[in-house]
């Protein structure tokens, strides 16, 4: 601002403000960055114990560069949760089928071990009426 009419002090404020905005908006920039590399160093983090989070990765920081585009702060979590959903809806991933230990053993024929417990094991109410009831009559 070169006007004749503004005094020193009038410049020396306008200068100030200007300093001053600029620094706020480094400040803002830099809060910004660092909020991007640990909002970065959670999810990478969690990939070593959920090995899908890789898969995902590229996909992820594409929408994270998207949203910034437009000025939105995105959680990578919320866009991979987001993305999971979707994928889960849409058909492309499927649950895994989980083998029950117990197909995997063999049940074969009971050796002949000696016991006192009945081999039926406990009798219902049924049975329990019927024995009571057996040698009299009704």
């Amino acid at each position: 601002m070169r006007a004749a009419d503004v005094s020193e002090m009038e410049r020396w404020q306008i200068q100030a403000n200007r300093t001053l905005r600029a620094t706020q908006a480094e400040a803002r920039q830099a809060m910004f960055q660092a909020q991007d590399m640990s909002d970065r160093t959670r999810f990478e983090s969690k990939i070593a114990t959920e090995p899908r989070r890789a898969k995902y990765t590229e996909r992820v920081e594409e929408e994270v560069k998207k949203a910034q585009s437009r000025g939105q702060m995105a959680s990578r979590e919320d866009v991979y949760y987001w993305m999971l959903g979707k994928d889960i809806a849409d058909g492309k991933l499927k649950p895994k089928t989980k083998s029950s230990p117990t197909a995997s053993v063999p049940r074969g024929k009971t050796p002949g071990v000696r016991s006192d417990v009945q081999s039926r094991g406990p009798k219902s109410d049924h049975d329990k009426r019927a024995a009571r009831l057996a040698n009299m009559n009704i």
